[in-house]
C-alpha cells in the first residue's frame, strides 16, 4: 500500500476518542484516523488523520517542530482552537480558518473527494499582517 494513497493516509480508524483524546491517541500510535474528532456548530464534525509529512497531524507536528515550538504545549490548545475559535471564513484555497489566542487551525471542507469532510489540515501561530 502506497503511503500517499487514501488508505495509506487513513490507516486504522480509532473510535471512542474525541477532541484532545483523539490527538493524544494519534500521537501515541503515529498512524490512523479518528472520524468526527471535533465538532463545531457552523461546520459539523471534523476528522483527524495522522497522515504523513505532507498532510495531517504528522505534517503539523513536523512543521511546528521545525519552527522550534514545544509540540506538546502547542498541541494542547488544538481542541480549544477548533471548537471555540472564531471562524474567519475561507482562505484562497477554500479552506476554513479558525482563530483563537494567536493560533489558527485550518480545516479543509473535503479531502481529495474521498468522502472525508472537514479535515484538519494545519495548525499554526497566526501570521501578523
Amino acid at each position: 500500500m502506497n503511503d500517499n494513497s487514501i488508505d495509506g493516509l487513513l490507516g486504522r480508524e480509532y473510535t471512542g476518542v474525541k477532541g484532545q483524546a483523539a490527538i493524544v491517541k494519534l500521537m501515541e500510535e503515529k498512524q490512523g484516523h479518528v472520524k468526527a474528532a471535533f465538532f463545531r456548530e457552523d461546520v459539523g464534525t471534523i476528522d483527524l488523520i495522522w497522515g504523513n509529512s505532507m498532510v495531517g497531524l504528522q505534517h503539523i507536528i513536523e512543521r511546528r517542530g521545525e519552527d522550534g515550538i514545544d509540540i506538546n504545549s502547542f498541541m494542547s490548545d488544538l481542541t480549544n482552537v477548533i471548537e471555540n475559535g472564531i471562524m474567519r471564513g475561507k482562505n484562497k484555497r477554500g479552506n476554513f480558518e479558525i482563530l483563537l489566542d494567536g493560533k489558527m487551525a485550518v480545516i479543509s471542507p473535503e479531502f481529495h473527494c474521498q468522502g472525508i469532510t472537514f479535515l484538519l489540515t494545519a495548525f499554526k501561530t497566526r501570521l501578523k499582517k
